[in-house]
Formats: C-alpha cells, structure tokens, sequence
C-alpha cells in the first residue's frame, strides 16, 4: 500500500517527493525598496531675479545662460526689467513701465436736510391747498 500511496502522490501536480515546493510555484516576492532615496532635481524656485535700482544695474546683471526669463523689478522708478538669452546667444533686456491713470474722485451727492423738506412740504400743502376745491364741511369728499 505504500508504493501505490507513493505512486499517487507523484501523479499529482507540483508534488516534491523531498518536501517543499518547485520555484516555479512559488509566488514571486518584489523585494523591498531600499531605505535610501535617489536624488531628484529640486523643483524650479519660481520667478529668477532680483530687485535692482536702475536700469545699468539690470543690464550688468548676470543671468542663467538657458533662455529663461529673468526678472528685475524697479520699484523706485516704477519699472521692470526682463532679461534672456536668445537662440543666437544674445542677450534681449526688455523694459516695462508703470503708467498710472489718474483716479476720479466721486464728488458726493448732496442730501436735503429735515428742514428743508418740511419747508418743501409746507410749501406743497399751500399750493394744493389753493387749487383744490373747497368742501362743505359736511359734505364727504368723493374722488
């Protein structure tokens, strides 16, 4: 009974006579990520550039030399200034002036004062008061 015990056992799928499994059966382990992480590049900072106090001062200053736009604003003379290097290696200094449009002040309106609606309203009711006709005193008025 031993050998034919021995002789299914074989017959039957993934059956190792010395214990354990084949490798192929195995599920296959990702193996774990290290503790270390790989330098990235650091994200773009933003705006490049500086303020600056004149236009000499933005036109010696240095740049990256990768064709982006560096900006210099002027906030004493109300300008600002970008500056790039083009295709054929030249550099562009562009400049940006503030022109301010003059702010209208809303003139207030003027409002009556209590005195002078009570004037009006005196002054209505004596001018209805002589167009209207005059009532009997016992007489109801019909409109």
């Amino acid at each position: 009974m031993d050998n034919r015990n021995i002789y299914q056992q074989q017959q039957q799928p993934n059956y190792y006579p010395y214990g354990g499994y084949p490798a192929a059966t195995v599920p296959m382990m990702r193996p774990e990520m290290p503790a270390y992480m790989l330098p990235q590049s650091p994200a773009p900072a933003g705006l490049k550039g500086r303020p600056v106090a004149s236009f000499e001062e933005a036109r010696v200053a240095q740049i990256d030399l990768d064709g982006s736009v560096s900006i210099f604003p002027d906030l004493g003379n109300k300008k600002i200034y970008t500056k790039r290097i083009n295709m054929d290696g030249t550099a562009s200094l562009q400049t940006y002036t503030l022109d301010e449009q003059p702010v209208e002040v809303a003139v207030p309106e003027e409002y009556a004062t209590k005195a002078e609606i009570a004037d009006l309203k005196a002054t209505l009711d004596a001018i209805v008061e002589k167009l209207s006709p005059k009532a009997k005193p016992n007489q109801p008025l019909n409109f």
